[in-house]
């Protein structure tokens, strides 16, 4: 599988998101040996990949309550239903991610609310542009 370096890119800062806004990665994105041993009842939306590696996987589902609802081969694309997913099924993001959230829903996907701003967020935005 040949992957371009722009799509490397893509995955390393989405990967690297939840860490910069002191978030665990695990709640956004997992491989299918810890889904399927996880005991997660939360109900939330997860990303999850074949195989041990997410930079390596071709494949990626979006499961919502222990329910397999689409699978697809990009991971921006997964981050991109996995935000979608809050808003269709009209899920409150949970307090353990929301920054993270919040960051690609209003910066990323630029999808505006009426929300107050998250302030981790806007701090990481204000030292992502200092030159």
């Amino acid at each position: 599988m040949y992957v371009t370096f722009s799509e490397c890119v893509e995955k390393v800062a989405l990967l690297a998101l939840p860490g910069l806004l002191r978030e665990d990665l695990g709640l956004f994105i997992c491989s299918e040996e810890q889904h399927t041993s996880s005991e997660d009842a939360t109900g939330n939306p997860v990303i999850v990949f074949n195989g041990a590696d997410p930079f390596k996987s071709d494949n990626y589902d979006i499961y919502v309550d222990g329910e397999k609802i689409i699978s697809v081969k990009s991971m921006s694309r997964a981050f991109s239903i996995l935000i979608a997913s809050y808003f269709v099924m009209n899920i409150a993001y949970p307090t353990t991610m929301v920054k993270s959230l919040t960051f690609l829903q209003k910066v990323i996907l630029n999808l505006q609310d009426s929300l107050a701003k998250v302030k981790p967020v806007v701090t990481l935005l204000t030292n992502l542009n200092r030159k």
